[in-house]
This record gives C-alpha cells, structure tokens and sequence, in this order.
C-alpha cells in the first residue's frame, strides 16, 4: 500500500484562532501547515517563526499559486470570508472557513453552488459538531434517557469588555453577536434536532453603529420548543438545558465545554461525562482531510444546508430591526 503524502494546509489570517488551529494541526500525523498568509507581512513573519511554519506571505494568492497547498484555512474576519473563499475556488483550493462562513444567504449560495459544481470541497469551521460531550449527550437523547422532550433552553455569551473585544464591535470588520455566538447556540439545537420547523421570534438589539448586541431565538423542532438566547452585554449562565418527561440533560458551555450531565425526573445526577480534548479543533480538521481525500464535496458532519440556512437565519435578524 502506498504511502499517503502528507496533507499541507495554508492559513489565511494570523490572528488568534490561527494559532489555536495550528497547534492542532501539529496533533495530526501526516498533517502540516506549509504556509501563512496575513495582509500584513510583518504579522505573517512572526505567526510563522513562532509556530514553525516554513513560509509566508502577504498575498494570499500568490501563497496559493506557490504552495499549492491541499487545502486552505480561512481565519480572517467575517467581511473577509466571501471574497477569500471565492479566491480558493478560482484556484480550485478546498476550504475549512471560520464561522460565520457567510454574512448572508446571497454568500452562502455563490460559494457553495460554485464548490458542488467544481466538486471542490468547502466546509464551515463549525467545531462543536465534532466535539465528544455533544455527542454523548445526542447519545442520552437518542436513547431515550430524559423521556419525551419537552423543551430546550440554550444561552450562549456575556458582557464583552469593549475596549479588549474591539473586532466584535466593529461593524467593518463585521463583528456583532450573530456571527461570533448565535452561530452557535443555532447549531448545536440543529445537531440534537434537525432543522427547525419555524423560527416564531427574533429579537435583536443593535447599537448606533449596525452591530447586533443581544439576539433571541425562539424557535419550534416539530413540537419541542426552543429558547436561544446570546449576548455581549448581559451576564449569562451559558449553558444547554434539554428537559424531557424523563429527566434532563444539562451541558455547561455547550460551544467549548467538555462537561455533560444526566438527571433523573427528580433531579437525581445519573451520569457525569467528562472530555479529555487537549484542542477540539482536531476534530475539523480531521474531517477536512478524510472528505478531501475522498474527492468530496461537502461534510456529513457539517453539511452545506446547514450553512445556507444560518447564513439565511443572519439575513432575518439583520431584516427584524424596526
């Protein structure tokens, strides 16, 4: 049997996510990271040296059509991502893009119907798909430990110093609570229960500058009703709460956690699953790999429609400011 070549990664962007999906890429035998870009060379230099990276760039074309690496993380900002994500596909480059993958439904659909027609891969970063303490919990839920759902609850975020969170307050940069946190909360429900059979309620704050500070969901999973709640202004408990006739499952920081607890109808704990994942992003990445290898398309895991329909649910937000 021949061999597998290494699989070499490019990453747009060298900000602090960069780093974090470089570090898990080092986890990954037979995986690599060939080369960074960053508009900034000066910044693509020093992500490079610290993270043992061999090249760099500050054109992000000109790293593509030189490396010609297998695959290419974006890691900009959000107002970045289309046009980096058409840029990949002009060279027929497969993508792992950062959520929010795309600002709205018009993005969303461009990318991924040019994707499906080369037939080269595009896969929003979306990590908590793959992380173990969602999976455990969709196991309880699956066999029937809590009962008959009958609701679920989710909050996701807290009160965001502005002075040191300055790209999720700015608007240019197309920072706001939807694309940094309701991505989320939107996502995971989505992995318990498929997709939503009506969004009833949206209610958004935004400020003076079009950034969308505080956004609730209220949404119906067939019958099961849903409550979201995100926020960079008000203290939340951050957590996922799905209750059933049965019992409940409790998941404290649902988008990052590695905790998952099992109650009885009485409140009794049953289980306590606890996660041993040094970097959850090993999981994306390892998809990333296995579909491209394959010659796909799209994830299972994280689907195209899924996207296009978050990149829609954006478009509804931004459409309920009065």
């Amino acid at each position: 049997m021949t061999e597998e070549k290494t699989f070499r990664f490019a990453i747009f962007g060298a900000g602090g996510i960069a780093n974090h999906f470089a570090d898990a890429v080092k986890l990954i035998d037979g995986a690599e990271v060939a080369a960074v870009g960053s508009k900034s060379a000066e910044r693509a230099k020093t992500f490079a040296e610290r993270n043992g990276i061999g090249k760099y760039y500050d054109n992000y074309e000109t790293m593509i059509t030189e490396v010609k690496p297998d695959a290419v993380y974006i890691a900009t900002t959000p107002n970045f991502h289309y046009e980096n994500s058409m840029l990949c596909l002009k060279h027929g480059v497969p993508v792992l893009c950062e959520k929010a993958a795309y600002r709205s439904e018009e993005e969303a659909k461009t990318v991924l119907e040019i994707a499906e027609a080369q037939g080269t891969f595009v896969m929003e970063a979306l990590w908590t798909r793959f992380l173990p303490t969602l999976k455990m919990a969709k196991g309880w839920l699956v066999s029937g430990a809590v009962g008959e759902v009958q609701r679920v609850l989710s909050n996701v975020g807290g009160v965001f110093d502005r002075t040191k969170a300055v790209r999720n307050f700015d608007p240019a940069l197309s920072g706001g609570c939807m694309y940094d946190l309701t991505c989320y909360s939107y996502d995971i429900a989505d992995y318990f229960f498929g997709k939503e059979t009506e969004i009833e309620e949206i209610e958004a704050r935004f400020d003076e500058g079009g950034v969308d500070l505080d956004v609730t969901l209220k949404l119906k999973y067939g019958t099961i009703p849903c409550t979201q709640e995100n926020s960079m202004i008000r203290e939340l408990q951050e957590d996922l709460l799905i209750e059933g006739s049965a019992g409940k499952i409790v998941i404290p920081h649902p988008h990052w956690g590695n905790d998952a607890y099992l109650y009885n109808a009485a409140g009794e704990e049953i289980e306590h699953f606890c996660a041993d994942v040094p970097n959850g992003f090993v999981f994306e990445i390892r998809e990333t790999i296995d579909c491209v290898r394959r010659g796909a398309a799209e994830s299972p895991v994280v689907p195209h429609e899924l996207t296009l329909r978050t990149a829609k649910l954006y478009d509804r937000i931004k459409a309920s400011v009065k």
